[in-house]
């Protein structure tokens, strides 16, 4: 191969990878965004915030809670794609029900017994829920490796919702 066959090769490869990657930026809005966003909790019908943590587009987090009728964990995890936009990526749970009501295609066992979905990726607005009482859902968010206790902050039996916002967190998280 001639030197310049081999330059024409190399900027080909090069051509095609810039596309990929405006493509997958096209594709990924999020991925722009370099301002933090707020995962804020809020009661809902009221305009207040409850909770809040920093977070950035691409970051996951997941909602933990014990589920109140067989009475064993589940962990939904979640993907921040920007603001309003949150993807549900699935679950893992020792429950065979749920608690947001889905259908997945697959469910899997894994070796540790623990049910697992695969890749859900539901696109929501925000996450709601019903929050529990500490003796009974006990609702934590795991979010950057720290468990952040919900019950502290909002009743038990409130409707919240909880979503990506443009804004900066004003209030210390639990």
């Amino acid at each position: 191969m001639s030197r310049a066959a081999g330059l024409g090769w190399a900027l080909a490869f090069l051509g095609l990878w810039a596309l990929s990657v405006v493509l997958w930026l096209s594709a990924n809005p999020g991925a722009w965004a370099q301002e933090p966003l707020a995962l804020v909790l809020r009661q809902d019908g009221k305009g207040e915030a409850l909770w809040c943590a920093p977070v950035w587009p691409q970051q996951e987090f997941v909602v933990e809670f014990v589920h109140s009728y067989e009475r064993l964990p589940v962990r939904e995890r979640y993907k921040i794609l920007g603001p309003g936009r949150i993807s549900f990526e699935g679950l893992v749970t020792r429950s065979v029900l749920n608690g947001q009501g889905f259908l997945a295609s697959e469910i899997h066992t894994r070796p540790d017994g623990w049910l697992q979905t695969g890749a859900v990726r539901t696109m929501l607005e925000r996450v709601e829920f019903i929050m529990g009482g500490k003796e009974h859902a006990d609702h934590r968010i795991l979010l950057g490796g720290k468990r952040h206790f919900l019950n502290k902050e909002v009743p038990a039996g409130a409707l919240v919702l909880l979503g990506a916002e443009e804004a900066l967190c004003s209030l210390p998280n639990p």
